[in-house]
């Protein structure tokens, strides 16, 4: 049974295109590259970096109003904002969101909660400074009552839309 034309057509136009894709992978990598040169004394604009979210499973459509990542620190800058007596948290997300903003200083940038937000005008980029962990799961910091460390899982959910997609795939 075929699919018809016009469900052809809708799918793709929900596609995210070359040009959208290129501008954020270019401004994802502005920011490793910031990120990379501060925490690892490297020029690397991909290292470190892990996409997530929509855009990470591979469900974003055309037009996505934030891309998602996680920012993997090393050890000992998590030691260091652990120690803090209160919210070591936040002050992580603001020293990231400092480092960004020399990036993009005519840009709207925020900590909020467990993110660095970057906003354009065209979207946002919603960044999560985080800590690898021995499983491949991430430690990030959550600024609220007072800071605390929470994890998250994005590989297996990662893993999980794509184990979907190829059993419920259908060709178009």
């Amino acid at each position: 049974m075929g699919l018809s034309d016009d469900f052809k057509d809708f799918c793709d136009e929900i596609q995210i295109t070359d040009d959208e894709a290129g501008k954020w992978i270019n401004r994802l990598e502005s920011i490793a590259k910031k990120l990379n040169k501060k925490y690892y004394d490297s020029t690397s604009n991909r290292d470190h970096m892990v996409v997530v979210g929509s855009i990470g499973r591979d469900t974003a459509i055309h037009g996505v109003s934030d891309w998602d990542c996680i920012f993997s620190l090393p050890q000992d800058v998590f030691d260091k904002f652990d120690d803090y007596d209160s919210n070591g948290q936040s002050a992580l997300l603001q020293e990231v969101k400092k480092e960004i903003n020399f990036l993009y200083s005519r840009t709207d940038i925020k900590g909020d909660g467990q993110v660095v937000v970057v906003s354009f005008s065209d979207g946002v980029i919603e960044l999560v400074p985080g800590f690898e962990q021995s499983d491949g799961n991430y430690k990030y910091p959550d600024s609220h009552d007072g800071g605390s460390w929470k994890i998250t899982k994005p590989i297996p959910e990662q893993d999980a839309a794509t184990e979907m997609e190829e059993q419920y795939w259908i060709q178009v």
